[in-house]
């Protein structure tokens, strides 16, 4: 986040830099993650949201190899088992454990 920003203007600029998809509507925030593997700084916010577009054939940022999505039963073998957690926790309908 910028200086100023509010955390639904980061997740747009974030989505449409990262994924070229738009927001639409009002995000649903599933929780806040402490990633200590990062940095002793690193949170990570995880939305539900809706939007509108399409993802490109390659990559609009360089921050990300593959962009792509993927069905719950075949995730990628090397997924970030954080990521993986909260995707199954979103599935089910549960509540996040906590992050920190």
């Amino acid at each position: 986040m910028e200086p100023g920003e509010t955390m639904t203007q980061a997740l747009e600029k974030e989505l449409k830099e990262e994924t070229n998809l738009g927001l639409v509507g009002k995000p649903v925030l599933h929780g806040v993650f402490f990633n200590h593997h990062v940095s002793k700084h690193d949170h990570v916010l995880v939305y539900l949201c809706e939007v509108s577009g399409s993802i490109p054939q390659n990559s609009p940022d360089r921050e990300i190899a593959e962009l792509s999505f993927f069905d719950l039963n075949q995730l990628p073998e090397d997924m970030d088992q954080g990521t993986e957690r909260r995707l199954r926790e979103i599935a089910e309908g549960q509540a996040p454990a906590m992050g920190w």
